[in-house]
């Protein structure tokens, strides 16, 4: 165990790496959609990816707030010296409670998919726009739960201080985004 001053240093080290890796990895994937929509679906479908992509950004919040408390609670926690057993209650409370209410919400987007896509700007007036942002929104709500859910374990990667998982996990999701949009 080294001083406080070289563990400070190896966490930041870790958290700078897995930050850097989610957002390589968020780079790639909006790339490589954005390459398969130009080249393979019509001009409409860009706009409509391009409207309902800021949907993503609400979940991408909800899942960061999970993280974010989750690191809290299980800091404080093992700065108590609390065991592995409260540890993993904070770990699965946050997990279990992020993908009920991400499946709660991505539910209610593919209900409301055609109302929601009116209120965010993709009116019927442009029908190709408006049909392709439907679309979007239901993939979008289909892919929420395990974006919020995953975000919310990602803190618990960065607490074992290990990047190498965090950079398996980054390949992983470039990966199946890339066979997705096939």
């Amino acid at each position: 165990m080294g001083t406080g001053k070289e563990i400070i240093k190896k966490c930041y080290k870790t958290s700078f790496i897995n930050a850097l890796a989610s957002n390589l990895t968020a780079c790639i994937t909006t790339i490589v959609d954005g390459v398969i929509i130009g080249h393979f679906l019509p001009h409409d479908a860009m706009s409509g990816y391009g409207i309902a992509a800021t949907l993503v950004l609400l979940f991408l919040v909800l899942g960061m707030m999970f993280s974010k408390g989750t690191r809290r609670c299980l800091y404080n926690a093992s700065g108590k010296g609390e065991d592995n057993e409260v540890l993993n209650d904070y770990y699965n409370t946050s997990v279990w409670s992020s993908l009920i209410i991400s499946v709660i919400l991505s539910s209610l987007l593919l209900v409301f998919a055609n109302d929601i896509t009116n209120l965010i700007g993709a009116k019927k007036v442009s029908m190709g726009i408006h049909e392709a942002c439907v679309d979007y929104i239901k993939g979008i709500a289909l892919g929420a739960p395990f974006m919020i859910t995953g975000l919310a374990a990602n803190c618990c990667i960065i607490l074992d201080n290990d990047a190498r998982i965090s950079m398996i996990s980054m390949v992983v999701m470039i990966v199946t985004d890339i066979i997705g949009d096939r």
